[in-house]
């Protein structure tokens, strides 16, 4: 069967966390200490998520599927660890 995924759901929601990433630096999206630097917090993540999907709904006038939730939920996710990666190759890693 195949899987419907609204991509103007998930432009509208990866555009909101591109400015909330700005907005709150990428620290935020992180747990722990400075000796677990590098370790996504799953809370964080996941109301970030809730977040964009709901402004993108608001945004489009139409619901977000379950399906399109969890691409976005890995899409973002993936989206943090770019930026991770990216600071690591700043730092000198």
């Amino acid at each position: 069967m195949a899987v419907l995924i609204d991509l103007v759901h998930v432009r509208k929601a990866r555009r909101l966390f591109q400015l909330l990433l700005e907005r709150n630096g990428l620290r935020h999206y992180l747990e722990g200490d400075r000796e677990r630097a590098f370790k996504i917090d799953p809370t964080k993540l996941e109301s970030a998520v809730t977040m964009c999907s709901e402004w993108a709904c608001l945004r489009t006038g139409t619901t977000t599927t379950e399906e399109t939730v969890d691409w976005l939920r890995k899409d973002l996710r993936r989206m943090l660890i770019q930026a991770v990666a990216e600071s690591m190759v700043r730092a000198g890693y």
